[in-house]
């Protein structure tokens, strides 16, 4: 078997496919093209303020589960879903490759995702659908390079140091470096380590 031919078989085997990523994707971008369109909110710097601030909330979002959700150990664990998280999330550090990286089931991420734009709402008003979207957008782009970080090489040299510091958080630092997406949180929060 080429190398092709086992990256496409890997692809199709994990819960990352594209009509996954497409039931999360084109809602965000028909949620985005009708804002914009349609001028909610109304001036475009507004519309892109809160398109990028939903999408570095995600990033924010992203970081503050993984740190504090999913490395749960040794901290109280009296949530009913922490010890569904930690038992996946165990699984994905033991066999990072096989543990079927990809999106929440279509329900649940929907659900979350609706609850979540309610709750944007009562503080944003119609800026809170931007927000999602972008929010959405940045959930997605975690998704892709969380499944590409564990199964291919860095794609362009500048992605590089992203890839190396998630593997570096699988290999050497589980308590550190809990960005996927941006390595942002971690400089800030100081679980990036100092060589």
């Amino acid at each position: 078997m080429n190398t092709n031919s086992r990256r496409f078989s890997t692809f199709a085997r994990s819960k990352f496919t594209m009509r996954a990523l497409s039931l999360y994707l084109i809602p965000a971008l028909g949620i985005a093209f009708f804002c914009f369109f349609f001028g909610y909110p109304e001036s475009l710097i507004a519309q892109c303020t809160a398109w990028a601030g939903g999408f570095i909330f995600w990033t924010f979002a992203e970081y503050m589960f993984h740190r504090y959700l999913y490395h749960l150990t040794g901290r109280k664990k009296n949530i009913r879903l922490i010890p569904y998280f930690l038992f996946t999330h165990g699984l994905h550090h033991k066999r990072p490759t096989e543990s079927g990286i990809g999106f929440l089931p279509i329900l649940q991420g929907y659900s979350f995702l609706l609850i979540l734009t309610g709750l944007f709402y009562l503080f944003m008003k119609e800026s809170a659908f931007l927000f999602s979207s972008g929010f959405i957008l940045g959930y997605c782009l975690y998704t892709i390079i969380h499944f590409a970080v564990h199964h291919y090489p860095p794609p362009m040299k500048w992605l590089a140091p992203l890839w190396e510091h998630h593997i570096l958080h699988h290999t050497e630092v589980p308590n550190k470096r809990f960005g996927v997406t941006t390595t942002l949180w971690d400089r800030i929060f100081n679980s990036f380590p100092r060589k």
